[in-house]
């Protein structure tokens, strides 16, 4: 069962925790073309964080160029907290930004630390939308939450450096969908995919 929720006035955590409803299977079709997630790792340096959060800040600003207006976070920890501030960056110049969060069980924090809640709680209450995948934990759960993103996107962000774990399966996933898909690990300067994506 998905439930979701919108947040058109800033809702308070609280209040968007009780205001789950039966998510439409076609939410967000109609927007896809307009649409980019994103998946990374979760445990980055701090020098990686400051590399990352700046690469994201150029790339977020080509794609608004090129008319992409949502962009979808897992609000998992590391590039997912990244990639989800920096599309708030982004909202501060460009009100018709819409960041939306795909939360895949209402657990997901629940054994991070204080510091790590306080951001994830931050993202939340500033999301324009929080899509909650299942109430409970699940095996599989993030599975499905990142293949929920990549179906409702057409161009995936990521930052991928190994051929294994939950990021590279969900960039071989996009792929083989045809999705567009962009690794900032790699591309040092996030020009040349986005420079020609259409």
């Amino acid at each position: 069962m998905r439930y979701r929720t919108q947040h058109p006035d800033r809702l308070t955590l609280e209040k968007k925790q009780i205001l789950f409803t039966a998510l439409d299977p076609d939410y967000l079709k109609s927007d896809i073309d307009k649409c980019v997630c994103f998946t990374g790792h979760r445990r980055l340096t701090a020098a990686e964080e400051a590399s990352v959060g700046l690469r994201l800040d150029h790339v977020l600003a080509k794609l608004y160029q090129q008319g992409y207006r949502f962009f979808i976070a897992g609000g998992a920890l590391g590039f997912d907290t990244l990639a989800a501030e920096a599309v708030i960056r982004l909202r501060e110049y460009n009100n018709d930004v819409r960041l939306i969060v795909a939360v895949p069980c209402k657990s997901q924090a629940s054994k991070w630390n204080p510091e790590e809640k306080a951001r994830y709680d931050a993202i939340l209450e500033q999301a324009d939308e929080t899509i909650l995948l299942s109430r409970k934990y699940y095996t599989g759960c993030m599975h499905v939450r990142n293949r929920f993103m990549v179906n409702h996107a057409s161009f995936v962000v990521c930052y991928l450096n190994s051929f294994s774990g939950g990021t590279f399966s969900t960039v071989t996933y996009a792929l083989k969908n045809d999705k567009k898909v962009l690794n900032i690990a790699i591309d040092s300067e996030c020009l040349g995919f986005c420079d020609t994506a259409s």
